[in-house]
This record gives structure tokens, sequence and C-alpha cells, in this order.
């Protein structure tokens, strides 16, 4: 879970990217270790494509 900071920050950059809310992304879970050259967790992340507006972004 996001702490409230982190989510203002979240939607600041996301506003400067696209003041119109209306650009799709692609969002993709992650934690820190998963970008480990030592670590392996295939498969343990979501990736979702097309997701429009802020709220969804960071649902």
């Amino acid at each position: 879970m996001l702490d409230d900071e982190s989510i203002r920050e979240m939607i600041e950059v996301l506003s400067d990217l696209d003041p119109a809310d209306t650009e799709r992304h692609a969002v993709r879970s992650s934690a820190t270790a998963e970008d480990l050259p030592i670590a392996a967790f295939a498969g343990q992340q979501v990736r979702v494509d097309s997701t429009s507006g802020t709220v969804d972004v960071l649902e």
C-alpha cells in the first residue's frame, strides 16, 4: 500500500505528463527486489496496458 505522500507525488507527475488526463498508459507492478540481477521473480508482476486516467493508473 502506498502512503499518502507517494500518492500525491504520483498524481502530480501524471498531471504534469498528461494535463487533460486522457493519455493511455501501461502500468506494471514492481518491487525493488524484482529489479536486482540476482533475483528471479518471473511472472510475479502485473502489467495492465491501455490504462487511462489518473484514477485508473493509481488503482
